[in-house]
């Protein structure tokens, strides 16, 4: 990712990771209940999940199939490095 100045940072994982990039905060993504309401900010907001549980939980259809349930009776592990870049180097 980077910005308008032409620097950067890099993400590298030690695992496969989900990301994702916005500029509206947690709070108001969660607040909001139709998009007309986000209100876009001029930060960034990088998302970095080892996991993200998937959908589904009964209450109109089937419970989430096992292989995309996160357990809490497993121990992650969770890493990356951070490396800053210039696209003009």
């Amino acid at each position: 990712m980077h910005n308008n100045t032409d620097y950067g940072l890099k993400i590298l994982p030690s695992q496969p990771l989900e990301t994702s990039a916005h500029n509206y905060t947690t709070k108001n993504l969660d607040q909001a209940t139709h998009t007309y309401e986000l209100k876009p900010t001029k930060n960034i907001f990088w998302n970095l999940d080892l996991k993200q549980c998937g959908l589904g939980n009964g209450s109109c259809g089937s419970n989430t199939r096992y292989e995309y349930c996160i357990s809490p009776k497993i121990n992650y592990k969770f890493g990356y490095q951070m490396i800053p870049f210039s696209i003009k180097n």
